[in-house]
């Protein structure tokens, strides 16, 4: 190889990692740009939980409500320690400083989703609030429409971020995935809707109400507290 094939190869190769980075870092790029928008903005696939938290947190304020479908509940299990660390800081941010109250919703319940949120149970038993959903415990006039509900939940996830009547940002904001593959890390199809669009989409009214209504009834399971925290406690 001659000295000029050999620096034409270097640009080359530099090249390909400026684009590779450009590449890696663009949703990084969009979630700082939203920021400044009152329009809707699609992602075309993204991390989930990271990068809805610091989306929902420009808007959140003290006694706002959360809720999260989380499918199988097992997200943080499937991503780095660093994200995974990013996201549950977030959301004890939330717990801790805004007092605002969390429902995780998991709608392919185990023991392993139980054990991955237990420890922020017992350490927010009042705020933080998990869902198990059994969908063959529906035994209600409506089961058809129930379980189909839930199944919906296991793969399309609309967040919502509701806030308090009379607060800056009411009503609030969602982050919909419309196709969250069980067992992915990434979500596929995402819209992030700030309270500017919020405020006149239909949309927010209906997930809202949906969560209202599906997160009651025999087939529901609350988790609770270890013995350990209640004796702590």
């Amino acid at each position: 190889m001659t000295a000029t094939e050999a620096v034409q190869l270097l640009f080359i190769l530099v090249g390909v990692g400026i684009a590779y980075r450009w590449l890696w870092t663009w949703n990084s790029r969009m979630i700082r740009r939203v920021s400044f928008d009152t329009h809707a903005t699609t992602f075309p696939v993204t991390h989930t939980g990271s990068m809805f938290v610091p989306q929902f947190d420009k808007y959140a304020a003290n006694g706002s409500q959360v809720f999260i479908p989380a499918g199988d509940g097992l997200y943080c299990t499937r991503i780095k320690r660093s994200r995974r660390a990013r996201y549950k800081n977030g959301l004890k941010k939330w717990l801790d400083k805004k007092e605002m109250t969390i429902h995780l919703v998991i709608t392919l319940p185990s023991d392993a989703a139980r054990k991955e949120w237990q420890s922020l149970k017992d350490e927010y038993p009042d705020r933080f609030c998990v869902y198990l959903l059994h969908r063959e415990k529906v035994t209600e006039p409506s089961a058809d429409m129930i379980k189909s509900q839930i199944a919906s939940l296991d793969t399309y996830h609309p967040s919502l971020l509701v806030n308090p009547p009379g607060t800056d940002c009411f009503p609030g904001a969602m982050w919909i995935e419309a196709f969250h593959p069980v067992g992915s890390k990434f979500a596929y199809h995402v819209e992030f809707v700030p309270p500017a669009v919020a405020v006149n989409d239909e949309r927010f009214d209906k997930y809202r109400q949906l969560y209202k209504a599906i997160l009651q009834g025999p087939y529901v399971e609350q988790m609770q507290k270890t013995a350990r925290s209640r004796i702590a406690a």
